[in-house]
């Protein structure tokens, strides 16, 4: 009875990890797009939910947009913060439009380094007939990306990362065009474990 009982304990412990993600915090980075704006990008993650906060990096007084997606209603909310006050909007998944060409994606090496402030992150090199990226990531935030597919369309890394079926979530990222062209610069700037609060994710 005693070795059946612990049996089972083994396997409850085993299959926790598949019941949801298990890293809560909150993600700083900085973004680079192709006219040269920057971005100051914050994740905010929670058992099974992710929202982000992008704001023009030069102008402490630009919009800032908080995106939430939510499978379940097979929307985004957009939720918009301006001098004016706050409004809320609901996009549809079938509204967000972008096509990267990942369809032929593939990974040519993946290299494993340790950080001090990260742990193990991994790199992979990913290729495609439009362009090279080159993405760190890190496995111990075990965010489901596939479940939010429909809803992060254009950002290279992490639809990269799922197209591909990496698993972790894309730190540093960069992207160039098959001619050398920066398209996109993402580099990670800090990473919080800490309870985040419910009034992100609404």
């Amino acid at each position: 009875m005693h070795k059946l009982f612990g049996g089972l304990i083994l396997l409850l412990i085993g299959l926790l990890p598949l019941q949801g993600q298990n890293f809560e915090g909150v993600i700083k980075m900085e973004q680079e797009g192709e006219a040269g704006m920057r971005y100051q990008l914050n994740w905010y993650i929670k058992k099974d939910q992710i929202a982000f906060e992008v704001q023009t990096k030069s102008d402490p007084n630009s919009l800032k947009m908080r995106f939430v997606p939510q499978p379940q209603k097979n929307n985004m909310l957009m939720v918009i913060q301006s001098e004016e006050g706050q409004s809320k909007k609901e996009i549809s998944s079938r509204d967000i439009e972008a096509d990267l060409g990942l369809s032929n994606a593939v990974i040519k090496s993946e290299k494993v380094r340790k950080s001090v402030e990260f742990g193990q992150l991994y790199t992979l090199n990913i290729e495609t007939d439009k362009f090279n990226t080159e993405v760190e990531l890190v496995k111990e935030i075990d965010v489901d990306l596939k479940k939010y597919a429909a809803y992060l369309k254009n950002d290279y890394g992490i639809q990269a990362l799922i197209q591909t079926g990496a698993k972790g979530f894309p730190l540093n990222s960069t992207t160039y065009d098959k001619y050398g062209k920066l398209i996109s610069k993402t580099k990670v700037l800090s990473i919080v474990r800490q309870k985040v609060d419910d009034k992100y994710f609404q």
